[in-house]
């Protein structure tokens, strides 16, 4: 008889310690779902104690959460300034939400009419710490030989994608990426600090980026920025295609072209509010979806 008690109370003893174990983690989650949602719903990066003071939370948890979410790239510290925002994994875990709210759509239609235009392959790009991530492409159905590069990361140095986000970054965080090391990709990699920054300088000027044989051998292209309300370089179009037929001519018109479909995404983005009354772009992304064109509609605009 004692024996069953004693099984009884160790049985009682391990459920409530597993259920304790459960309660606690479904409270971690829930405060880091609410640090996402603060996060998200800001207008500029929050650091660590205005966070623990705005959401009622001990600092050290506030920071442990972070820590955690930092390692999983769902949110960004900014090198600066150590405060935080919404990071990319974040952004790429909401792809679909993405699609439902009209981003990607716009966006996708300006790729197709690049891609018909050009007869080049067109793609757009996000910054990711030190990379450039593509997150769509739109390749024209004539090419036989099609790379996909959805999902792949690239240097900042060695792409025109890239170079956007380094010519357009603020001086002191564009020198600390730049003393990194620079790989060489090719033997036309740039990886000369003072020659990079001769040319980013050049791509501020001419208002695109261009990378010959930097990546790979055979390969070229070039890239423009995508700016949101404030002027901050949000993404890049590309246009890239085998280096025989991008010429010093092609690479120019093809520049020109990234530019405008870069100016009519920012405008389509802007029309339906996506920018609305300051509020950073995730957030408004995620805001009012009523104001959110249909796929129809952009595809009517961007013509």
């Amino acid at each position: 008889m004692r024996k069953h008690q004693d099984d009884y109370a160790v049985a009682v003893t391990t459920e409530e310690s597993l259920f304790a174990d459960s309660s606690s983690t479904v409270h971690s989650v829930e405060r880091a779902l609410r640090i996402l949602t603060q996060l998200a719903s800001s207008s500029q990066p929050i650091g660590v104690n205005q966070l623990s003071r705005d959401m009622g939370m001990h600092r050290a948890t506030v920071s442990r959460l972070l820590g955690t979410l930092l390692a999983n790239g769902f949110v960004a510290r900014d090198a600066v300034t150590e405060r935080y925002t919404i990071g990319l994994a974040f952004i790429q875990a909401s792809t679909a939400s993405f699609a439902k709210i009209g981003f990607l759509d716009a966006a996708r239609s300006l790729l197709q009419h690049i891609a018909e235009d050009t007869g080049e392959t067109a793609t757009i790009s996000v910054r990711d710490r030190n990379t450039s991530l593509t997150v769509d492409q739109v390749t024209p159905d004539k090419l036989v030989v099609n790379m996909n590069w959805i999902g792949m990361r690239t240097p900042l140095h060695g792409t025109s994608d890239g170079k956007v986000f380094l010519a357009w970054m603020t001086k002191e965080e564009r020198e600390k990426v730049i003393a990194m090391t620079l790989e060489a990709r090719t033997p036309n990699t740039l990886t000369d600090p003072e020659a990079l920054e001769r040319e980013l300088e050049q791509v501020r000027q001419a208002g695109y980026a261009r990378a010959v044989e930097e990546l790979e051998i055979g390969l070229s292209g070039v890239a423009a920025p995508v700016r949101n309300h404030g002027g901050a370089v949000i993404a890049s179009i590309s246009i890239s295609g085998p280096s025989y037929r991008m010429s010093e001519d092609r690479l120019a018109s093809c520049g020109e072209a990234a530019k405008e479909a870069c100016r009519k995404l920012e405008s389509l983005l802007g029309s339906y509010g996506f920018w609305g009354n300051g509020t950073q772009e995730v957030g408004a992304l995620y805001g009012a979806p009523s104001a959110v064109p249909s796929t129809a509609q952009l595809r009517d605009l961007a013509n």
